[in-house]
């Protein structure tokens, strides 16, 4: 049986909507809610179940789980969590701030929305030492919400972005091979999404990784089946697509904003991706 739980049960309030719960996990129980959840492991091994990967975790083990994503817990071994319950929508973070610190989009986007291909081998883990660190700040934090001392609210949006920094920190100095990996490829394609509109080249984008050529095409093929350049086009004909539908530029002002430095290039392309010209794809 699934049980669904809401945010308008856990989040402490509409002004702090995020709250933190550790707990032993004894129980099976196959779930899902409408906020994100990020775990920390602190104590013990289990096996963390969705409902096409299942995974050992165990202490120091760190992942977010999206909202709507069915999972569960099995086979623990004083399996010990802690919970940060959150929503981006209603959070009150500069979270494109937080974008620019590769570990932290390698931690909430880029190693969840490729988990499936990954078989959860890029998951972060921190060292004991990290552990450790971030483990006084966690009760840090649960503290300020349990005991609610003069100035609490304050406290608790400053506790949860320093945890935000310092996880991302660690995620960005990983030793651990298959996360490395994660964060190269977190580099080259946020270089990508921030130069798209400018002239670039495949060792333009490499170098933002600091990788070889070699590893730097292979992490592109292996994780979006792209190389790097191909993963560049479709970054621009996705931006493309969204000026297409929501402003009234040109089909030439388009292309050079996208990066394009040829409109008729622009429209070949964008013809044999999306299957029609991109004069007719704004009026379909």
């Amino acid at each position: 049986m699934l049980i669904r739980y809401s945010k308008n049960r856990f989040f402490y309030s509409e002004t702090i909507p995020f709250r933190i719960a550790i707990h032993n996990q004894i129980n099976e129980i196959l779930h899902d809610h409408d906020f994100d959840e990020l775990v920390i492991v602190l104590e013990g091994s289990g096996i963390h179940e969705t409902k096409k990967l299942k995974s050992t975790i165990s202490a120091g083990d760190v992942f977010l789980i999206k909202q709507g994503e069915q999972h569960i817990y099995r086979k623990m071994k004083n399996l010990k969590i802690a919970n940060i319950l959150f929503e981006q929508e209603t959070l009150n973070i500069d979270w494109e701030r937080f974008r620019n610190i590769h570990g932290f989009t390698a931690l909430m986007e880029t190693e969840p929305n490729l988990r499936e291909k990954t078989n959860f081998r890029n998951k972060h883990t921190l060292t004991p030492e990290q552990l450790d660190e971030i483990s006084t700040l966690i009760y840090k934090l649960k503290n300020e919400f349990d005991n609610q001392f003069s100035g609490w609210q304050i406290m608790v949006f400053i506790l949860i972005q320093e945890l935000f920094i310092q996880l991302a920190r660690t995620y960005s100095t990983t030793r651990k091979k298959n996360s490395q990996r994660m964060v190269c490829l977190t580099r080259m394609t946020q270089y990508i999404e921030n130069n798209y509109a400018k002239h670039i080249s495949r060792d333009m984008i490499i170098y933002a990784g600091k990788t070889s050529t070699a590893v730097g095409t292979r992490i592109f093929k292996e994780f979006l089946d792209k190389s790097p350049i191909e993963y560049l086009l479709h970054t621009r004909l996705t931006h493309a697509v969204d000026m297409l539908k929501h402003s009234d530029k040109s089909i030439s002002e388009i292309a050079f904003a996208c990066g394009f430095r040829d409109s008729n290039y622009f429209s070949m392309q964008f013809k044999k991706v999306m299957g029609i010209p991109p004069k007719k794809f704004r009026f379909s």
